[in-house]
């Protein structure tokens, strides 16, 4: 370890009387290296150079702080862009689907009509006719129309249980014995597209029977 101790020129441990010298003793590990006046303008370059040195390494802090801030704000800025890409993505991946959806749902209202002259057409057929081998391409036919359309999310309204307003359009009612709103008869299908429902069922429900109706008379009997 090295001190360094100055004082000036005039001190009494050597009279030399000139004030342009300072005293300057130098200690290394305890011990003394040098000691003895040196001039000033020297001892003021060494405190001018410590200065300068001083103020370069403040400023060098300070840009190097500043040149940190800038980074920070620049990976704050590049994971806004990165978040701001991906919400862009998945909003353009949910339209191009919504867009999709809407066109699919388009051509299938469409293209329903010719199914329900297919089925028409299968269910007045007798059974010699679906045996031959016409049949057997018909039928083959429709298999496959209905597998396609499934494949892309196409379904038929469950018309399996009672009245449902939201997915069932009654065209007409029929006195029955059965509980009220069951579904007698499905007149027309009604289909969903991957769960929303572009087409009700046109059912036949029923009703409570008044008095004095057949259907009245015969639950009573029973």
């Amino acid at each position: 370890m090295t001190s360094v101790f100055a004082g000036p020129a005039n001190d009494s441990r050597f009279c030399l009387g000139n004030s342009n010298r300072v005293y300057v003793t130098v200690r290394r590990n305890g011990g003394s290296a040098f000691s003895g006046p040196i001039p000033i303008w020297l001892v003021g370059r060494g405190i001018a150079g410590r200065l300068k040195l001083r103020s370069a390494i403040a400023a060098a802090e300070d840009k190097l702080h500043g040149v940190e801030r800038d980074l920070e704000n620049l990976k704050d800025r590049h994971l806004r862009t990165l978040a701001e890409f991906e919400n862009l993505r998945k909003r353009s991946e949910r339209e191009k689907g919504d867009v999709r959806r809407l066109a699919l749902a388009d051509l299938a209202r469409e293209f329903l009509p010719v199914v329900d002259s297919f089925e028409r057409a299968l269910a007045h057929a007798t059974a010699d006719d679906l045996e031959s081998d016409f049949g057997h391409g018909i039928l083959l036919i429709h298999r496959q129309l209905s597998d396609l359309w499934r494949k892309h999310g196409l379904r038929e309204v469950d018309t399996s249980g009672g009245f449902d307003p939201n997915e069932h359009e009654a065209v007409s009612t029929e006195p029955s014995t059965k509980p009220a709103n069951t579904i007698l008869e499905v007149l027309r299908k009604g289909y969903t597209l991957d769960d929303r429902l572009i087409r009700p069922a046109l059912v036949k429900v029923a009703v409570k029977p008044a008095d004095g109706t057949p259907a009245a008379e015969s639950k009573r009997e029973d």
